[in-house]
């Protein structure tokens, strides 16, 4: 809207793909350039390095797994479903987990500490499923989930990797 009123440069432009609106073409933009900076702009992707991906069958996921295969790196996808993690598949990741496995590794906030030491073993656990999938711990962590997920994304990425972030759909209070 307000197109009259507004500047933007060349390479901010794509056209709209004829067979989607629209309201369409606006909404996959939204998700698609958001994944992208985070894994092009902030982690400078490349061939080879290995990341795990958080809600990879969600608006995001989707996109940072197809980016992830176009730039030769290898992606595993978190997902809720054997469905959703076939999706993943068929866009790129070269396997997935599904975290109703590991929910035992979900933090929710207010945990005892008997909890939270229970809640870790989970999250060791998750980390090492990671491994087995990738060969070796994720430089990149493409974290938008939030509380439930970033203590397991800062413990699974190789040391000196990077934990990308936006959003936090399961709150923020980490």
């Amino acid at each position: 809207s307000f197109a009259q009123f507004t500047k933007v440069q060349a390479q901010q432009l794509l056209p709209k793909p004829k067979n989607l609106s629209w309201a369409e073409s606006s909404a996959y933009g939204l998700t698609y350039f958001t994944a992208y900076r985070m894994l092009m702009d902030q982690c400078n992707l490349q061939a080879g390095h290995n990341v795990l991906v958080w809600g990879a069958a969600g608006g995001l996921g989707v996109f940072a797994i197809q980016l992830c295969k176009a730039a030769g790196a290898n992606a595993v996808g978190v997902v809720s479903s054997d469905e959703k993690g076939e999706l993943v598949k068929r866009l790129g990741a070269v396997d997935y987990i599904d975290r109703n496995d590991f929910s035992g590794m979900m933090r929710k906030g207010g945990e005892t500490p008997d909890e939270e030491k229970a809640r870790f073993k989970e999250s060791r656990a998750f980390a090492k499923k990671v491994k087995e999938i990738l060969g070796d711990a994720p430089d990149i962590v493409f974290e938008h989930v939030g509380q439930a997920t970033f203590p397991t994304s800062v413990f699974c990425v190789k040391p000196f990797g990077k934990v990308v972030i936006c959003g936090a759909t399961s709150g923020y209070t980490l």
